[in-house]
């Protein structure tokens, strides 16, 4: 996943938690909107939850919003191709969450300097191999360590911050296509 270099000094206020990518079952979206309906009772605060994409699961996600009275608190966006307008989505947001899946999603939350939260057994192409627990995201057990993290995040805004760092430059040195391509050149010398 290539993500466009982010000036870090380009903030946006923080209110929010993102999901990108399709709708679907296999995602557990629902459950990371019921952590989210449980975290604007504790933190009493205006937050915001923004999912970035489209698929079989949105018409039902959209009615647990709506049963659980969050619909001004959840905002449905539908697809984004331009990484520019995912720049202030992903700047605005405490996390990424994908409870049920951790793929490519995991290496662009990272690039856009967004911590990742997923469970440990997570459906994953490996990708999840890439969150450092505490560090640039949470691997996390069930529904009530969500909500801890969550908290977690909204209240120690210092811990938000140096995990943003974190993200950008695991990035760089591990995810970025230049270090991707860096290290298949060094196997391929290796190797001739």
């Amino acid at each position: 996943i290539s993500v466009p270099e982010i000036n870090m000094n380009d903030t946006e206020q923080i209110d929010s938690f993102i999901n990108v990518g399709s709708l679907h079952k296999r995602k557990q979206n629902e459950t990371a909107i019921l952590c989210f309906s449980k975290v604007l009772t504790k933190a009493k605060r205006n937050l915001f939850f923004h999912f970035v994409g489209d698929g079989p699961e949105k018409r039902n996600l959209q009615k647990l919003v709506e049963n659980l009275n969050i619909s001004n608190n959840v905002i449905f966006h539908g697809h984004i191709d331009s990484y520019e307008d995912l720049i202030p989505v992903y700047r605005r947001s405490y996390a990424t969450i994908s409870y049920g899946q951790a793929g490519l999603a995991v290496l662009q939350s990272i690039g856009f300097g967004t911590p990742f939260i997923t469970k440990k057994n997570a459906i994953t192409g490996g990708e999840i191999n890439n969150i450092v627990h505490g560090k640039n995201g949470f691997l996390v057990n069930d529904e009530k360590e969500v909500v801890n993290v969550m908290i977690r995040l909204i209240d120690d805004i210092e811990h938000q911050l140096e995990m943003e760092k974190f993200c950008f430059s695991y990035y760089k040195e591990n995810c970025s296509i230049e270090s991707m391509g860096k290290s298949f050149r060094d196997i391929l010398n290796e190797n001739l």
